[in-house]
């Protein structure tokens, strides 16, 4: 199985990002699935969609909690964090004290 099923640190108070639900964190018992390309997969099982997401070596990141299902994209949520600027919170540069 995948390193991406869970991250020790997703609760870290200095993840900027530790509010957006990803894989197992993801509350909702079905969702709304959109692919890596932008392509609507429809509503599945919340497993399911893990699971095809960790098949890809990818995670499953709610996008939407608010819609009626929760609406979630498969993406490198690593890659995603890389584009906003800031180190991953599972990657953090050890400290030089």
């Amino acid at each position: 199985m995948s390193s991406r099923v869970f991250n020790g640190r997703s609760n870290d108070p200095g993840d900027p990002f530790s509010s957006i639900r990803r894989n197992h964190r993801i509350k909702a018992s079905t969702v709304a699935v959109v692919s890596q390309d932008g392509k609507q997969l429809g509503v599945m099982l919340t497993s399911d969609a893990i699971m095809r997401a960790l098949e890809l070596n990818l995670d499953l990141v709610e996008l939407d909690p608010d819609a009626v299902p929760p609406v979630c994209r498969i993406m490198d949520f690593q890659e995603y964090v890389r584009s906003r600027g800031q180190e991953p919170p599972d990657q953090g540069r050890p400290s030089m004290n």
